[in-house]
């Protein structure tokens, strides 16, 4: 029996490479019509090429198929590697322009593609729950959000009322958990696909976009069910009381971060208000810990032909600190609500940061500093006990604000609106101790595919500047020494903002501008090499 189980093996092992022999010979530009039982094996060669993690037995499957395709094509075979099957992908044009290798080795791709079944998923009566919850009527506030101009998925809009004693801050966040039931199909595959995915070249929402963009996203002039928290403050914008209530909202107008931004130049803004609540906010935050460290952000954009654009943003500027001061308000309360209710949910906490590095001194002031304060910092952590935040200066901390984006704040947004309608909660402890690891290894996954796939950009956009510029402009750039210590200085480079090892002919010191010389750069295979002009 073992042997016929062999040689059926090796049989349609056979089969395969006779049928990925005609795939190769026959393809040449069109490979729209890929048979089915091949497609494992291109998947295989995808993840080959990219230099994605293999077993033993997958990398010699996956060699073997390059040198098939290599034999197909007349090429010289002796030297099989993963650029070579990249090679051969691309002259299938089964990778273009836009294809980014850490999406592919990702393991990704499979798991968080929607397909058509997502969208019937979406609409059919399962994806609406059978729990009645009385709501406050709140359409009548004057309601609105802060988002990019790009953004479509908005989960979180905010109000502001003058009272007796002050005034009356509002944080509506859309109600996800009424329209998908625990345990539903759409529920299931939501908790594989754990968070959006928003990478330069392409977005993978959480859900359905007939979810994320439309029914629950806060669409200017729709009503929507939300989780309303009730902020009441006198007039030096102290707290008097908090109230988490289940509600209905109509956001009346939308704004960008850029048009805020353009009103809070002038003076009595309708937004300088809220401006200074959260100024105050943020300085209580700081007087308990919280750090404060500048580091500016790069949006990374590809067009259909994979030309890489680049825009600054400001994560400081006024609109932009207005809103992140919001949610951590917002998930402060939430967590402190729920600590003292001993409702079942999945905190944050960061330890404290590690000691100051004895090798070289702590920088003065500049992006020096900054590197310096963000690499003492320590991972946050999730955890079924409310911990300290060191970072925010927080006792007690979760995400809550983004139920659309974010499978973690489903979590707790259930468990709360099932506490606020006297209903029985869906998550036991045992529950949410079983989904921690699972949930924080799904997270970690994303978390690393977005910062590789950001500096894959980042260096092919470099790649493309060289291309463009054939003098020697278009190699050099400029950059702020960040560290010293260790075999090569640490260099936090201008325009693309990250840091990269320098080779340097003389001695750098922490905080100095440099000007280097990009001397080669390969995206694919991510290299860059740097010398000091």
């Amino acid at each position: 029996e073992e042997l016929k189980k062999a040689q059926q093996v090796q049989l349609e092992k056979k089969r395969l490479r006779v049928g990925l022999f005609d795939f190769f010979k026959n393809a040449k530009h069109n490979t729209d019509n890929l048979p089915v039982d091949l497609v494992p094996l291109i998947d295989l060669l995808k993840r080959y090429a990219t230099s994605a993690e293999l077993s033993p037995s997958e990398e010699r499957e996956a060699k073997e198929i390059t040198e098939l395709a290599l034999d197909v094509e007349n090429r010289d075979n002796h030297r099989v590697a993963p650029f070579a099957a990249y090679s051969i992908l691309e002259r299938l044009r089964i990778f273009g322009p836009l294809t980014n290798p850490a999406w592919e080795r990702s393991g990704l791709p499979g798991v968080a593609t929607l397909d058509p079944s997502d969208l019937e998923i979406a609409i059919e009566s399962e994806s609406k729950t059978n729990q009645v919850i009385e709501r406050q009527d709140l359409t009548h506030l004057d309601v609105f959000t802060i988002d990019d101009i790009s953004t479509r998925d908005m989960d979180d809009a905010l109000s502001l009322e003058n009272t007796e004693f002050g005034y009356r801050l509002g944080v509506h966040i859309s109600d996800v958990s009424a329209e998908i039931p625990i345990g539903s199909k759409l529920d299931r595959k939501t908790a594989v696909r754990l968070s959006s995915v928003y990478l330069p070249e392409r977005t993978v929402h959480m859900l359905p976009e007939v979810l994320s963009l439309q029914c629950l996203s806060l669409i200017q002039s729709e009503k929507r069910k939300s989780m309303s928290i009730m902020v009441e403050l006198d007039r030096s914008y102290k707290i008097l009381k908090t109230t988490i209530v289940p509600a209905l909202v109509v956001v009346k107008k939308r704004w960008t971060y850029d048009q805020v931004d353009e009103l809070l130049e002038g003076a009595n803004s309708e937004f300088s208000t809220f401006y200074e609540i959260a100024g105050a906010f943020e300085a209580s935050r700081i007087e308990n810990g919280a750090m404060h460290v500048q580091k500016t952000e790069i949006l990374v954009s590809v067009d259909a032909d994979g030309a890489v654009a680049l825009k600054e943003i400001d994560e400081q500027s006024p609109a932009r600190a207005l809103v992140a001061e919001m949610a951590v308000l917002v998930n402060r309360i939430v967590a402190e609500y729920c600590r003292d209710n001993k409702i079942p949910a999945i905190f944050r906490g960061q330890p404290e940061p590690e000691p100051d590095h004895v090798e070289e001194p702590k920088p003065q002031e500049g992006r020096a500093l900054d590197h310096f304060i963000r690499v003492r910092l320590k991972r946050s952590e999730a955890s079924l006990v409310a911990q300290p935040h060191s970072g925010l200066g927080l006792k007690a901390y979760l995400q809550i604000t983004s139920p659309i984006r974010r499978y973690v704040d489903l979590i707790n947004q259930r468990q709360l609106m099932a506490h606020l309608s006297a209903q029985s909660l869906p998550y036991s402890y045992a529950d949410l101790e079983k989904l921690v690891p699972e949930v924080e290894e799904g997270i970690s996954k994303i978390n690393k595919l977005s910062k590789e796939s950001k500096r894959f950009w980042l260096l092919r956009y470099l790649e493309q500047r060289i291309a463009k510029d054939p003098s020697n402009q278009g190699r050099k750039i400029s950059g702020v020494v960040v560290r010293t210590a260790g075999k090569l200085p640490l260099v936090e480079l201008d325009q693309v903002f990250f840091a990269s090892f320098v080779k340097a002919n003389r001695k750098l010191n922490v905080g100095e501008t440099v000007q280097l010389v990009i001397s080669g750069v390969d995206a694919r295979g991510d290299y860059l090499r740097l010398e000091v002009e």
